[in-house]
């Protein structure tokens, strides 16, 4: 009996050889799983980027994993982060990226790309988690790129970012800058081991989910929620405010005593009495005509949605760069 206790004991040893999340499984197969969740960093604004309120989808975190380098996932400004959580864990050894937008050479070049990358790998346990992580350099190029990793990761978790918080760089050093725009963009992250591909069964059903996730969002917080309305302009000094209320069935209401400001008197025509949101875009009515607004969704730990901020067109009759915006909403 011992020696058959010792037998098994030797088996698993040889089969699974992990160390502070650094596995080893000589003769693993092929893997597939599916992406549970896509979490934006925690302690950060999820800004949507040019184009994402009126085209919902278009620069969703799930296009990282689609095999369409015509697709990115895109992040204003020159941090790129993203965490994803499996729903099986799996072994990687190596990673295949297509950096930036790598749609066309041109729209390639005018926006940013990473440059310097820290990649890390979580392994939970009932009890605790044990992970490792790895630092690398992308070429400024839209091929895929192979990067093998020094160890073998077993892995339910993993994320990667350009911000080395800890090491002092600056994400502005850690990507290429784009010509044009200031969005940090990737096409194409692929996780491999022992040459195989991890698959991941799921991006279609996650791409549908993320754009129903951005209309319940945008439905909750617009409903019974107070904000505030004000006049933006390039005269930094000025800021006339008024507070609204954005009502379930709609309606938005003036709730504030202190119509002080001419420019908001002479406009009440022209500032928004209605809100819809049809397709995960939203719009108001402003002097009985919808107007698609621009807006952004600020979100917190775990991807939830904890503020609203919503700009409008600018209005005839205001001060030269003049613009309505609606923002608060923090819980």
């Amino acid at each position: 009996m011992i020696r058959y206790t010792l037998f098994l004991l030797s088996i698993l040893i040889f089969t699974f050889n992990c160390v502070d999340g650094t596995c080893v499984e000589p003769d693993k197969g092929s893997q597939s799983t599916e992406i549970a969740f896509i979490i934006p960093p925690g302690g950060l604004d999820t800004d949507m980027v040019t184009d994402e309120w009126k085209l919902p989808g278009l620069y969703s975190p799930a296009n990282l994993f689609d095999g369409d380098p015509a697709t990115c996932y895109a992040r204003t400004g020159e941090s790129f982060d993203f965490h994803i959580i499996f729903k099986k864990s799996v072994y990687i050894d190596e990673i295949r990226v297509i950096n930036g937008f790598a749609r066309d050479k041109g729209v390639f070049f005018k926006n940013n790309r990473v440059r310097e990358f820290n990649i890390g790998f979580t392994y939970r346990t009932a009890t605790d988690k044990t992970g490792g992580g790895e630092c690398g350099i992308l070429t400024d190029k839209s091929e895929i790129q192979a990067v093998k990793l020094k160890k073998v990761y077993f892995a339910e978790e993993v994320g990667l970012t350009n911000s080395f918080v800890y090491e002092g760089i600056r994400p502005s050093e850690s990507i290429y800058k784009g010509s044009k725009y200031n969005d940090t963009c990737v096409s194409e992250i692929e996780f491999y081991y022992k040459g195989k591909k991890v698959v991941l069964t799921n991006i279609d059903e996650l791409k549908k989910q993320y754009v129903k996730n951005i209309q319940k969002d945008l439905v909750n917080l617009l409903s019974e929620r107070s904000y505030k309305l004000s006049l933006k302009t390039d005269d930094d000094s000025r800021d006339d405010q008024i507070d609204i209320e954005t009502n379930r069935d709609g309606t938005i209401k003036y709730t504030s005593n202190m119509w002080s400001s001419k420019i908001f008197i002479n406009n009440i025509k022209k500032m928004p009495d209605m809100w819809k949101v049809e397709n995960s875009t939203l719009h108001m009515r402003i002097n009985g005509k919808w107007v698609l607004q621009k807006y952004k969704i600020k979100r917190g730990m775990y991807d939830t949605p904890i503020g609203l901020f919503i700009f409008t067109m600018p209005f005839d009759g205001f001060p030269k760069g003049g613009y309505l915006q609606i923002y608060g909403g923090d819980e």
